[in-house]
């Protein structure tokens, strides 16, 4: 057998496959994948097995179906549903010949783009009730395979440099967060989030994002350059440290969210380390004092405020800088120990 008739032949058992009914005494399954390629979603499931035992189209659910010019009979609103034998051929049918449209828009996007097509749309029918029942329907998300957005992926991908005096560097941040349990500070400039040493850079040479948008980092001394891999684990980290997770318990916190929503072939390396996440929040304390040394470059008086709790259930103490700029007031966190 030639090729051509070999790929002929497999494609015409693909279709026969597709458009077939399933053989006497035999049930088709729900696809996996049904739900992006067709724009379903499972509303209904069986209780022993967890099978899908109903699905609902989204596209009836999130638009009006199209009219069809000399049509004799208006087009109803009822939301479409497809239960078992599972026949997929009806649902391309269905797809096609009342939601042409839309479908046509629909099977040119990427899979990532479909499951964000519908997060997007405001429901048409905000009270979706089953004819038979009367009960709302819960319509799933679909999860069959997660797959972040392109908008995930490329913050994910993107990298950061930030402009930073020397004094900031070496003075405040050498040590922040990198004591080892001899009490002797390790040496962590090599680790993937990294400090360089750049004697003639330039804010402006489209290299390095300096914060603070002022281009005010002190041209008549050497700085340094942190530059972060991904900006969505930056962020991410940073938030979860904000809410007081401590680093031992970000780490893994960090590693399953991105297993469970499928980012890790967009994040650089497989493996996220506690020191890693110590160089972060050291970037991120540096570009803070960076932006703090820039507005008071700007200003003639400014306070520092101390506030403390020693009575308090856990006792701190707060150290803040206020100042005035530009008619507003500012009030910086600069340091604090609880």
């Amino acid at each position: 057998m030639s090729a051509d008739q070999s790929a002929g032949a497999a494609t015409a058992k693909e279709v026969e496959e597709t458009a077939a009914p399933p053989a006497a005494g035999s049930q088709r399954k729900f696809g996996q994948k049904w739900e992006i390629k067709y724009a379903v979603a499972v509303t209904d499931r069986d209780a022993l097995t967890q099978l899908p035992t109903k699905a609902v189209c989204l596209l009836c659910q999130a638009f009006v179906r199209e009219e069809t010019v000399g049509a004799k009979r208006k087009k109803t609103n009822r939301i479409r549903t497809f239960t078992e034998p599972w026949r997929p051929d009806n649902m391309k049918r269905h797809m096609e010949q009342q939601h042409r449209l839309r479908w046509e828009e629909y099977q040119s996007l990427g899979d990532g783009e479909k499951r964000a097509y519908f997060a997007n749309v405001r429901l048409v029918r905000e009270d979706l009730m089953t004819p038979a029942t009367g009960r709302n329907v819960v319509v799933a998300p679909m999860v069959s395979e997660p797959t972040p957005s392109v908008e995930a992926h490329a913050v994910a991908a993107q990298s950061r440099m930030y402009l930073l005096d020397r004094d900031i560097v070496e003075e405040l941040i050498a040590g922040v967060l990198f004591q080892a349990t001899s009490d002797e500070y390790r040496n962590a400039w090599n680790v993937p989030v990294t400090f360089s040493l750049l004697d003639g850079a330039s804010p402006g040479s489209g290299e390095v994002d300096d914060m603070n948008e002022s281009g005010e980092v002190d041209m008549n001394e050497s700085r340094y350059v942190a530059r972060v891999d991904s900006l969505l684990r930056f962020n991410m980290c940073l938030k979860y440290v904000a809410m007081g997770i401590s680093l031992s318990q970000v780490v893994p916190l960090f590693q399953k969210t991105v297993e469970e929503t499928r980012m890790d072939s967009s994040l650089r390396g497989s493996t996220f380390t506690e020191q890693q996440l110590a160089c972060l929040c050291r970037v991120a304390c540096a570009v803070n004092l960076q932006t703090l040394k820039d507005s008071l470059r700007a200003v003639w008086a400014f306070a520092i405020a101390i506030e403390k709790g020693s009575n308090a259930g856990s006792p701190y103490l707060d150290i803040r800088v206020r100042f005035e700029r530009n008619g507003h007031l500012h009030d910086f966190h600069l340091v604090s120990v609880p």
